[in-house]
């Protein structure tokens, strides 16, 4: 399997050429000294600025020359956050557990990927952050992923 070497400023844009250059395969490094970490946003403002940014590139993925089940992946995680945040909203108002159906899915299986991974890497899993994530990752993906096309962002160093 050939390496890339390359830096791209959005992680997706990486698996993207990597998935192209290697026939869809990607294999990851779980090497503990190979984790790349970075400083969080200071503020909430830094925050959605980011997630914005992340946001707004959605389209330009399709551009990329890379596999078809990258390019359904996208869609495909956009619509299960927007019916999670349907559900939660209609859960909110109705009490009914039966819409708290998909985050409780979405959820098990982020936490089944998440396990799996801080396994590997040999870290826990904060479950009190991993549970308040799982609620507010719908959230902020289905209504930043509408709006960011149309909303004016700053690049990382003028955040």
């Amino acid at each position: 399997m050939k390496v890339l070497r390359i830096i791209f400023p959005e992680m997706m844009i990486y698996y993207c050429k990597f998935a192209n250059s290697n026939k869809g395969k990607i294999k990851f490094n779980f090497n503990k000294e190979s984790i790349v970490k970075s400083k969080p946003p200071n503020t909430i403002s830094q925050f959605l600025n980011q997630r914005i940014r992340y946001a707004s590139k959605g389209f330009d993925y399709y551009k990329l020359n890379t596999t078809t089940e990258l390019k359904l992946l996208l869609p495909f995680l956009y619509v299960c956050n927007l019916i999670c945040l349907i559900s939660l909203i209609i859960f909110i108002q109705n009490n009914q557990i039966i819409y708290f159906l998909p985050i409780l899915l979405k959820t098990l299986a982020d936490y089944w990927v998440s396990i799996n991974f801080f396994d590997k890497i040999k870290e826990p899993l904060n479950i009190k952050y991993f549970l308040i994530l799982s609620i507010l990752h719908p959230i902020y993906v289905s209504s930043l992923g509408l709006l960011s096309p149309f909303i004016h962002y700053q690049w990382k160093n003028n955040d």
